[in-house]
């Protein structure tokens, strides 16, 4: 671990950043001290992960997960609770541009899902004694609306509809 350390302390210090720095933008309060050698935002996060990525060993990552493996108590779950509406409330009322979506688009395109996922995502109904795995089968069949199939699910004047 100390050499791994050693060696990339080396790396860091021999390492000709001047290339990296062309197009780098620097702080402001580092010009009014005379600095010049200030990285860009993402050159940081660049050699950030670099660095995380190397040092971090196996022991260290077995540990961290143990640590989130745990359950939370009340105050670690209203935090996570809290988190996530934070983060939700980030991305209230904007929307991906056509650039991502397209990115999203390419990347989604071609997944396969295995047996095991499918099963679990489709939603399975017992009507008038058959089952059906998901709701275009049970539409298909009866031609009726989407809608409909909740409806007649939820109401007990169709005791014959289930929703497994």
């Amino acid at each position: 671990m100390d050499e791994m350390l050693t060696s990339l302390r080396q790396f860091i210090d021999t390492y000709d950043w001047s290339d990296e720095k062309k197009g780098a933008s620097l702080d402001p309060s580092a010009i009014m001290l005379g600095v010049d050698n200030v990285m860009s935002i993402p050159e940081i996060r660049k050699h950030h992960k670099y660095i995380m990525a190397t040092t971090r060993t196996k022991e260290w990552n077995e540990k961290i997960a143990k640590s989130n493996r745990k359950p939370k108590n009340e105050k670690g779950r209203l935090a996570c609770i809290e988190n996530g509406k934070k983060a939700a409330s980030v991305w209230k009322g904007k929307k991906h541009t056509d650039e991502a979506k397209r990115k999203i688009g390419l990347a989604s395109k071609g997944r396969v899902y295995s047996e095991e996922v499918k099963e679990r995502l489709y939603k399975y109904y017992i009507i008038e004694g058959k089952e059906y795995r998901g709701a275009k089968e049970v539409l298909k069949d009866f031609s009726i609306t989407r809608q409909t199939l909740y409806n007649r699910v939820k109401n007990e004047k169709f005791p014959n509809w289930i929703e497994k």
